[in-house]
């Protein structure tokens, strides 16, 4: 069971958790707060869109 604060569910600010501090770790954490997908990676089978070439 996941707790959040009182503010967090009032407001409906979005949060997530990055596993790592890595930078990978923290775009998959944005990635996920921004598409409404589940706050942990760990348990849950999620599909990131990958770009090959970002100056396209």
């Amino acid at each position: 069971m996941t707790r959040s604060s009182p503010a967090v569910k009032h407001y409906g600010i979005k949060m997530t958790i990055a596993d790592g501090g890595g930078l990978q770790q923290i775009e998959r954490a944005v990635y996920r707060g921004i598409a409404d997908l589940p706050a942990y990676e760990s348990g849950n089978p999620i599909s990131y869109p990958r770009i090959n070439d970002a100056s396209q």
